[in-house]
């Protein structure tokens, strides 16, 4: 009877924590594709560890984008998209990115959001800059959502 419980448990265990793998999310309420042609005003988020800004820049470099990068608290610049982000990470035996989010605003809208989670699963412990780098792709059209995921 031990057996049966205890492999039960792990059964739950396994199938909880199959809910609860790595992903990225979008909301986007705008059909433009923003190609480097448009200007990109980045904020910088002083909470935020320097390599998301690292991962940011670097993207908007090997894809063309003019961009300025000023700092947390600048107004929006309307005349470009402004990009502002967040990242949090953990603890586990080694340091991870846990969960970010950036958002794009077009003259003071909200126009995207994507967000990254790690979830609970060994996988979390992933490359930070390359899932930085997917959500960015997301954000310009150059991915859908489940090519990023995929190459989580």
């Amino acid at each position: 009877m031990k057996k049966i419980s205890l492999i039960a448990l792990l059964a739950l265990t396994v199938l909880a924590a199959g809910c609860s793998g790595q992903k990225i999310n979008s909301e986007i309420q705008d059909a433009v594709v923003y190609d480097p042609g448009y200007e990109i005003q980045i904020i910088q988020d002083k909470e935020t560890r320097t390599g998301f800004l690292d991962a940011v820049t670097a993207w908007m470099d090997q894809n063309g984008y003019q961009y300025t990068v000023d700092q947390e608290g600048a107004k929006h610049d309307n005349d470009k998209l402004t990009v502002e982000y967040v990242g949090y990470w953990n603890w586990d035996m080694a340091t991870y990115l846990n969960y970010s989010k950036i958002e794009g605003f077009n003259q003071g809208q909200r126009v995207r959001q994507i967000e990254f989670s790690s979830g609970n699963l060994p996988s979390k412990f992933g490359n930070s800059e390359k899932r930085i780098q997917l959500m960015l792709d997301v954000m310009f059209g150059r991915k859908t959502v489940e090519e990023a995921n995929a190459q989580l």
